[in-house]
């Protein structure tokens, strides 16, 4: 296996709908805290492919590098997207929409990025 090949991690197990989004957060949060989730969890899964793709902890992170490499955004905007997703996972794994409570944990342990960085 040559060492830049990108090996998948195994899926989630989810619920028959793996239709999640940020509108899980619903009576939790403002209305216009809720589009700025809905926002940063779509942008995510579109960099993503596929929600299946988008509840790997691996994939948030290579999100995180990407955001960091290839946009100008500054490092708060980043950091605030990265908390959006891992939000919204939280949630999905309250809620049980995902069937892996380590899921959260997982997705928590990806760092932001630095603001020197």
């Amino acid at each position: 296996m040559a060492t830049d090949e990108i090996v998948p991690s195994e899926p989630t197990q989810m619920t028959q709908s793996p239709d999640i989004s940020a509108d899980i957060l619903a009576g939790q949060l403002a209305a216009s805290s809720i589009k700025m989730y809905k926002r940063d969890f779509q942008a995510y899964v579109t960099f993503a492919g596929s929600i299946e793709n988008a509840l790997r902890p691996d994939m948030l992170a290579r999100w995180r590098a990407h955001l960091a490499a290839e946009t100008d955004l500054s490092p708060n905007t980043i950091n605030r997207m990265l908390s959006s997703v891992k939000r919204v996972v939280a949630e999905a794994v309250k809620q049980g929409y995902i069937h892996d409570a380590a899921l959260a944990e997982d997705f928590a342990a990806v760092d932001g990025v630095k603001g020197k960085a």
